[in-house]
């Protein structure tokens, strides 16, 4: 929503906006951003919605009963949904989506990345922080850009992945995540029907090689099965993957088999855009990454800590995948990311950490992360714990306020920190913690 609107912003629109978490006075310096553009920030109980606006943008997340959507329905104003609005915003391009279960934000963030860096002045509009984006160098999930291609992200969780007909659309992956299987290669299916020009396919996924791409110019990638561009010569470590692909050698600053992948989307799209392997090359070499995707906060004391995006099965055996040779030890912590997702996926989170982490490894668990609204809070990680032990796993729970002590408690030389959840911008600020409080502990 808030890229939506800055990208609205800085092509001139007026925007104004409220947010929850502006009312309970978090993430001051966030907000502060936007205003510094022009947006101009309402409480959330009506008042910045006047007769003079043209519409009022809402998300699947907000409440059709909150103030503001209230006021707007009584004075006539339209309320359409964020998809419909991003929707508007790249009819003038051509459109790239970026669709699947795991991967959008990284490969939206590739191809942004590299079209912004090959000098195309693309349109970008991500679910994450591109590490130095911006053209001054920080970080950004947004280009404005006004040349001829458009970068987004498609998202299956609402379906509003349908409302789009891009001239080109990506599939990272099939996985479970948000509804059944079943559901999603419903969704998935019409996604790819919608495509005007040419589908960008994952031939290593299985539920991708199930759906029929019939009519659409249709290109392959993978790295074990026949694809239109393979990887080979894998290797990696706890920091970096490196492939090689029509005799290039890609070197990302990134770790994990599931970024080969992400980057051999982003390198498809670009060489059917008629960008040379070399130029590709060093595009993707210059990649930094991506905010809170494995991102290393820092290291004290022997400790390092990581930040990382990953909340549903899939991505959390990704996250641990990647780190299974990082440190001598793994210290994994996870913030369940809603009431709803755990719910649905309480069986499967409790069989990766029961099953997947080394011997050594420590799980634990903070509280469900709750974003507010009228959600059932029938779920918790004390249950979800519970589970683990049943399957043979080990978990402890921890408020997040105990949280930094209780690693300096249980923390050994060479251990790595990893916090994983998705949703709560405050999980970046609980890595520092843990970091601030080894550091004046042991600094």
């Amino acid at each position: 929503m808030n890229g939506i609107a800055r990208v609205l912003r800085l092509h001139g629109y007026h925007v104004r906006g409220s947010d929850r978490e502006f009312d309970r006075g978090a993430r001051s310096d966030f907000y502060a951003s936007m205003q510094r553009i022009g947006i101009i920030l309402f409480p959330q109980n009506g008042s910045g919605i006047t007769p003079d606006l043209d519409s009022v943008v809402t998300s699947t997340a907000v409440e059709a009963d909150i103030p503001d959507i209230v006021r707007a329905r009584e004075l006539g104003i339209p309320v359409i949904h964020r998809s419909e609005a991003l929707s508007n915003l790249i009819d003038s391009y051509t459109s790239i989506a970026v669709a699947g279960t795991s991967g959008k934000s990284t490969v939206t963030g590739m191809c942004g990345w590299c079209l912004s860096r090959g000098g195309y002045d693309p349109l970008v509009l991500n679910g994450a922080h591109v590490l130095g984006m911006a053209a001054d160098g920080s970080d950004s999930d947004i280009c404005a850009g006004t040349g001829q291609y458009a970068v987004f992200e498609a998202d299956e969780s609402d379906r509003s992945l349908l409302r789009f007909t891009p001239s080109i659309g990506i599939l990272t992956n099939i996985t479970v995540d948000h509804m059944p299987l079943s559901e999603l290669r419903n969704v998935f299916s019409g996604y790819i029907r919608n495509i005007r020009d040419t589908l960008i396919l994952n031939a290593d996924c299985a539920e991708s090689r199930t759906l029929n791409p019939s009519g659409r110019n249709t290109l392959r990638f993978g790295i074990d099965h026949g694809a239109d561009f393979t990887a080979t010569a894998v290797t990696g470590s706890a920091r970096h993957i490196s492939f090689r692909v029509e005799d290039r050698s890609i070197h990302l600053a990134m770790p994990g088999r599931h970024n080969v992948y992400n980057a051999l989307a982003c390198y498809t799209l670009l060489r059917h855009l008629g960008i040379p392997p070399g130029d590709i090359e060093d595009l993707l070499n210059g990649f930094r990454g991506i905010r809170r995707r494995f991102q290393v906060i820092g290291s004290v004391a022997g400790v390092t800590v990581v930040d990382d995006f990953a909340h549903n099965p899939d991505k959390i055996r990704s996250t641990m995948a990647a780190a299974r040779h990082a440190g001598k030890r793994r210290i994994y912590v996870f913030q369940p990311h809603g009431f709803g997702p755990t719910r649905f996926l309480f069986e499967d989170l409790a069989a990766v950490f029961a099953q997947y982490p080394e011997s050594t490894d420590r799980v634990i668990l903070t509280p469900v992360f709750y974003a507010g609204g009228t959600v059932s809070r029938d779920v918790s990680s004390d249950a979800l714990a519970e589970r683990i032990h049943a399957l043979g796993g080990q978990a402890d729970v921890c408020d997040r306020n105990a949280l930094p002590d209780h690693i300096l408690e249980i923390h050994e030389s060479d251990d790595w920190v990893i916090v994983m959840g998705a949703r709560d911008p405050s999980l970046t600020q609980l890595c520092q913690s843990i970091l601030e409080t080894l550091a004046s502990r042991l600094g």
